[in-house]
C-alpha cells in the first residue's frame, strides 16, 4: 500500500494541491448564540483541518462559547470600569473590583487553555506530540 505524504511536506516539495485535501471540519452544533456562530465561523476558517477532526467538535464549541461570553465581559467593563466604590461597615468609602473583571480572568485563562489544546499558540506550535 503506498504510503500518502503529509501536507507539510507536499507544500515543501511542490506538489500540494488544495483542491486535493479532505476536510475535516466538524459541522456547527446547534443552540450556539450568535457570537459563539461567529466565533465558530473564524475558528474552522483558522484552524488547520489536518489537526481538526469531528470529534474536536465539544472543544471547539467550548471555545467559541468561551470566546463570546469573554467579548461580552470584556464590552461590560470597558463600559463601567474594573472598579466601583462602596461604604463599608464603618462608613468609609472603599474601591473594590468588579466581578466581572474576575469573570474575564477565568474566561481568559480556559481560552488560552483551549488554544493551546488547538495548537494555536507561538508555544504550542513548536511542542512535539507523540
Amino acid at each position: 500500500m503506498k504510503k500518502t505524504k503529509k501536507n507539510d511536506l507536499k507544500i515543501l516539495e511542490g506538489d500540494f494541491k488544495k483542491d486535493r485535501v479532505k476536510k475535516n471540519i466538524p459541522r456547527m452544533p446547534r443552540g450556539l448564540s450568535p457570537d459563539s456562530k461567529r466565533w465558530w465561523k473564524k475558528m474552522v476558517r483558522t484552524l488547520d483541518s489536518s489537526i481538526l477532526l469531528p470529534g474536536d467538535r465539544i472543544a471547539l464549541m467550548l471555545l467559541c462559547d468561551a470566546l463570546a461570553i469573554y467579548e461580552r465581559v470584556k464590552k461590560r467593563i470597558e463600559e463601567v470600569g474594573q472598579t466601583y466604590q462602596t461604604i463599608d461597615e464603618d462608613g468609609n468609602k472603599i474601591t473594590l473590583m468588579r466581578p466581572e473583571v474576575e469573570i474575564e480572568n477565568m474566561y481568559f485563562k480556559e481560552i488560552f487553555s483551549l488554544l493551546k489544546e488547538f495548537q494555536l499558540t507561538p508555544n504550542s506550535r513548536t511542542v512535539v506530540r507523540d
